[in-house]
């Protein structure tokens, strides 16, 4: 059963990320730069590359994940998979944009 959770902090400059179990405790942790200049997908791709990182690390696959949360300093509408933090308007975070990593997104 799926037990860990992965929390995403996308900030202007850096993107962080936590990997917690069941219990909340912190398994590992990472930081990478965000790029925001190089474009909403190279983000997405910053996120997702160091998760995947952060998984492997703690010796964890996809399939031990519950959930994965995103906080962003921009507008988030609910259920709409859309983020406006990471150009300043709203960018859809698309299976099209997910699909070349390896992943889905559900609201």
């Amino acid at each position: 059963m799926a037990g860990y959770f992965i929390g995403v902090d996308l900030g202007g400059t850096n993107i962080k990320l936590g990997c917690f179990d069941e219990a909340m405790a912190l398994v590992g942790r990472t930081s990478v730069p965000t790029d925001a200049d190089m474009g909403p997908d190279h983000v997405i791709g910053n996120i997702i590359n160091a998760g995947q990182k952060l998984l492997k690390k703690a010796k964890l696959t996809e399939a031990d994940l519950a959930a994965i949360g995103i906080g962003t300093p921009g507008h988030m509408p609910m259920n709409t998979n859309q983020i406006s933090a990471i150009s300043g308007r709203h960018e859809t975070i698309s299976q099209k944009r997910l699909r070349p990593h390896g992943c889905s997104v559900r609201s």
